[in-house]
């Protein structure tokens, strides 16, 4: 019995030990009270090397501190704290906020990271790392481009609106299923194109624009500062961890078929008589194919389109067999116009972002293996053949244009 009290006093005394004391030896171990949660985070090109900006809900994090001006950092006063900071690295920038703080970061709430163009240009890879290594930020957060201005600027132009940049930025996504001009990517999926050596990758951009209706100049003839809007841009391309370009518009909507990612979009084209009539794309399917010549593979797209009439400019009735196939005709020529306009530019660029090399990995797996390290020469000079059918479904409420009347007495 006595030799059993001594050893369990010999295995309580380091347990004592441990537990003695009030001084928390853990950096970085805080209360939550003593944490800031930014939803949203901007990283820019900066004097240093690296600017981040974040912004949190005001109501929830309540006074963080922080400096009213300059880089150092700032505290706004609309809808939500935002605070700013410079540093060599993302890193650095993010230990420098306790300079000025009364809290400290956490990433784990992040919800989108804008990257401003002068960076994405730069290198990408540069300022999105520490992002992807952090253990506090989450892979599934939003990556999104700063088309021609810089991503801080988006985050103080939207603070004045209502749930401020993470329920704007939120809004254009929710909203894309009209153009389908632009999908969401995440830090996991950009992650593993960057570190490809065959894919390009693709971001989705945002740019700020003035509000209609608003005064350019104000009573003295000075410039006037306008409420800004958010606006869609297309898709960033990214090669190399460098951005090339944009590609926006019909070319965007065109990569959102090939990527069978179309919820609805619209295509205004001219009837027979001249007038304008706008096309409402309700469902679309891409059928992508893969033959090999002398090893060499070419592809095939194959891509079906329905689509409503959803407005006529003109009087003249055109809901018989002759107009619905010319409308039909249109939209083909449309469609195939846009996806050989966008497959021209990865060609030209020879940015692989529609991940064709890991289509052809999926159903061509050995004969991949032969050609994936020539890749980079191949893509340029491949062989790609377009097929687009058009199909008009309805008309909605009306069969006939309003007064057509008058186009009959012509």
């Amino acid at each position: 019995m006595k030799a059993y009290r001594i050893t369990a006093r010999l295995f309580a005394l380091p347990l004592c030990l441990m537990l003695c004391g009030c001084k928390n030896l853990t950096v970085g171990r805080n209360e939550l009270s003593q944490l800031v949660f930014p939803n949203v985070s901007a990283v820019d090109k900066g004097s240093e090397g690296v600017t981040i900006t974040l912004a949190s809900e005001k109501d929830s994090q309540g006074d963080i501190g922080g400096k009213s001006s300059g880089e150092g950092g700032t505290s706004a006063q609309q809808n939500e704290n935002i605070i700013q900071a410079t540093g060599k690295t993302i890193m650095e920038a993010n230990r420098s906020v306790a300079a000025f703080s009364n809290k400290d970061l956490h990433w784990g709430q992040n919800e989108y990271i804008i990257v401003g163009e002068e960076a994405a240009r730069q290198n990408l890879s540069k300022y999105l790392e520490f992002l992807i290594r952090d253990h506090e930020n989450r892979l599934t957060v939003a990556v999104i481009i700063a088309k021609g201005v810089s991503g801080s600027e988006i985050v103080y132009a939207m603070n004045g609106s209502k749930g401020g940049v993470a329920a704007k930025l939120e809004e254009l996504f929710e909203n894309k299923g009209e153009l389908s001009l632009a999908e969401k990517t995440d830090l996991r999926t950009l992650f593993n194109t960057l570190d490809s050596k065959n894919t390009a990758s693709v971001i989705p951009a945002v740019s700020l624009t003035d509000k209609p209706g608003q005064n350019t100049e104000s009573a003295g003839g000075q410039s006037a500062q306008n409420e800004k809007l958010l606006e869609m841009k297309g898709f960033a391309v990214i090669k190399d961890e460098q951005m090339l370009g944009y590609v926006e518009n019909n070319m965007a909507l065109a990569y959102s078929i090939i990527k069978n990612s179309v919820s609805s979009s619209l295509i205004v084209i001219e009837d027979m008589t001249g007038n304008e009539v706008s096309l409402e794309i309700i469902n679309t399917r891409a059928e992508n194919s893969v033959t090999f010549t002398d090893g060499l593979p070419s592809i095939k797209i194959k891509v079906t389109v329905e689509f409503n009439i959803g407005e006529m400019t003109g009087k003249a009735d055109i809901f018989d067999k002759k107009n619905t196939d010319y409308l039909e005709q249109q939209m083909n020529a449309a469609i195939t116009d846009a996806l050989e306009q966008v497959i021209a530019y990865g060609q030209d660029n020879n940015a692989d972002f529609f991940g064709f090399s890991e289509m052809i990995f999926r159903k061509h797996p050995v004969k991949y293996e032969k050609i994936k390290d020539r890749w980079q020469e191949i893509f340029p000079d491949m062989q790609f053949s377009v097929e687009v059918k058009s199909v008009a479904n309805r008309s909605y409420n009306i069969k006939t244009p309003l007064r057509n009347w008058e186009a009959e007495k012509q």
